[in-house]
């Protein structure tokens, strides 16, 4: 993740951190605007699936990169990873716009992949799960994951779940109290 973040040009790596530590899902980070940002409560409004809205606290680092893409004079339903490129647009139906389609950004995560050696596999959704996994292990709170995670079904939270490895389950085992005799 490191890597990710230290390497991606500065619009890819807001898009990394809205999925990463939003648990924003791919269409959710590559919306969100000006216009669904509350810089006095430090919230940003999120249309989830089913159109069902929420608002999720931003880190102050996410929120710093807001303030430098609010500087830019377009429309604040411009999506922030687009004004953080500002650069036009210089093909396609967007053409002299800021706005991109969402193939630009699925094409410069498999350039970022490739360059550092990453994961093929990996995939932006991966971002998301890891947040919800973690979210629960520190919490042990599985219902705080689902919320966190906008999940209409207990089930689907747990499938996110990643299982413990070995070290975290000896861990988990050891703070257990143990079975009096």
């Amino acid at each position: 993740m490191t890597r990710l973040l230290t390497k991606s040009q500065p619009w890819m790596r807001l898009f990394i951190l809205l999925c990463s530590q939003l648990g924003l899902r791919f269409h959710e980070a590559a919306r969100a605007c000006p216009l669904h940002w509350n810089r006095e409560t430090q919230e940003l409004a999120v249309i989830g699936k089913n159109n069902k809205p929420r608002n999720l606290p931003v880190t102050k680092e996410i929120a710093q990169m807001f303030a430098v893409a609010e500087k830019l004079d377009a429309p604040r339903d411009t999506p922030f990873i687009w004004l953080m490129l500002a650069k036009p647009c210089s093909v396609g139906p967007n053409l002299g716009s800021l706005r991109r389609d969402d193939n630009h950004i699925r094409k410069e995560w498999q350039r970022m992949k490739r360059r550092l050696a990453i994961n093929p596999a990996l995939v932006v959704h991966d971002l998301r799960r890891t947040r919800i996994t973690q979210i629960y292990r520190e919490t042990l709170d599985i219902k705080a994951a689902q919320q966190f995670a906008d999940h209409d079904n207990l089930d689907t939270t747990a499938h996110y779940i990643a299982p413990f490895d070995t070290t975290a389950m000896k861990d988990l085992l050891a703070r257990l109290p143990r079975w009096k005799q």
